[in-house]
């Protein structure tokens, strides 16, 4: 069962529609554990520490105050950052602490062995989806996603396989980074670097994060960087296309001249909304302008201030779930390249295995003092 909810949490399953995710049942479920158990209670408080409390009921007052001022609550419920914050509670740390609490997940081993199980069922769906494009249809109309740029004509065949709502920004750079840096199997590595390379670009900085900030020897990561490139190099143009195209064809720099050109919008004029935000939502067609960054989509809405809120509430939380200056360093860098890539602030992989990383080194932190 602890895999089963790790997987459709993790890889955020839905049914028909995005939103209707089963990671809130499972969220559900942790708020109810804690609410009717008072150790795994106790047990929840002692994982946070008053910072923490601090950003997130501060994120969550600054977007209710905004979004009832300017009545997005009521108008937009997709782009409410309130609902979203309050999504996250549900969506990704209760659920979180019901899995690692329920199932009692207070060992390395056991959380790594987890991690190991759910990637190769995912490795699964990856490969019936890639051999499959009816499946993949049938995956992504059960997922609600049946609208997605990953089925038009020129995506179909080369990205986004697998069973997944985050198969395009979290996911595949995480299962990376998870594999190489905890798991450390080389079989599982090489397939999923392999995988994801292909359902995003990203999952390449990963693969360098990881190797990177591992405590393998240093000529050992560079003879495996290099080796893997030069088999993109060779064998790129017919399998890994889009990769290829970017990397070997291109400069490397397409997709950050695009962010660049197209999604770099400031809305703040005056000082004030420079501090507080011009209180604009530039995601979910809510405003005239769009961005997929989300240091720009932070900075409209909440300028400076609530900036600062979600990156101190990150940085605390990154913290709080890792004692290893490596680990924190590597969780630093994957949060500022995902919100580069997209809004990481939301119910997502990402937000999910930190708290999981958290929760359970609390609970190997109260098994070694037992």
């Amino acid at each position: 069962m602890v895999y089963f909810l790790f997987f459709i949490v993790f890889f955020r399953i839905a049914f028909i529609h995005p939103l209707l995710s089963f990671c809130y049942i499972v969220g559900l479920a942790g708020a109810g554990v804690s609410l009717t158990q008072h150790g795994n209670s106790r047990l929840l408080l002692k994982s946070f520490n008053s910072k923490y409390i601090f950003f997130l009921l501060f994120i969550l007052l600054y977007s209710l105050i905004v979004d009832l001022c300017t009545m997005n609550l009521f108008n937009n419920l997709n782009s409410s950052f309130s609902v979203r914050t309050i999504t996250i509670i549900l969506g990704s740390i209760l659920s979180a602490y019901f899995i690692v609490c329920f199932f009692n997940v207070n060992s390395k081993c056991f959380l790594y062995k987890i991690i190991k199980w759910v990637f190769i069922l995912q490795l699964f769906f990856w490969l019936a989806t890639f051999f499959s494009p009816s499946f993949k249809s049938f995956i992504y109309y059960i997922n609600g996603m049946s609208g997605s740029s990953n089925l038009n004509d020129f995506n179909a065949l080369v990205r986004g396989f697998g069973y997944s709502t985050e198969i395009n920004y979290t996911t595949p750079i995480l299962m990376v980074v998870l594999c190489i840096f905890y798991i450390r199997n080389i079989k599982l590595s090489f397939v999923t670097v392999l995988t994801q390379i292909i359902n995003s670009n990203l999952a390449s900085i990963g693969l360098i994060l990881s190797f990177m900030l591992s405590k393998v020897n240093f000529l050992i990561k560079l003879l495996s960087i290099t080796l893997f490139f030069l088999f993109i190099l060779v064998l790129g143009a017919e399998f890994f296309p889009r990769f290829y195209d970017e990397f070997v064809n291109g400069d490397g720099l397409r997709t950050i001249n695009i962010l660049l050109e197209s999604h770099l919008t400031i809305t703040n004029t005056y000082l004030y909304e420079h501090i507080f935000g011009s209180f604009r939502y530039l995601f979910h067609g809510s405003d005239v302008y769009r961005s997929d960054i989300g240091w720009i989509i932070l900075y409209n809405y909440g300028g400076i201030a609530f900036t600062f809120l979600v990156v101190g509430y990150f940085v605390n939380l990154i913290c709080l779930s890792f004692k290893s200056k490596r680990e924190r360093l590597l969780f630093f860098i994957l949060f500022l390249i995902l919100n580069t890539k997209g809004l990481v602030l939301g119910v997502n992989s990402f937000v999910f295995i930190l708290h999981v990383f958290l929760f359970s080194n609390v609970l190997i932190r109260e098994k070694v003092r037992s």
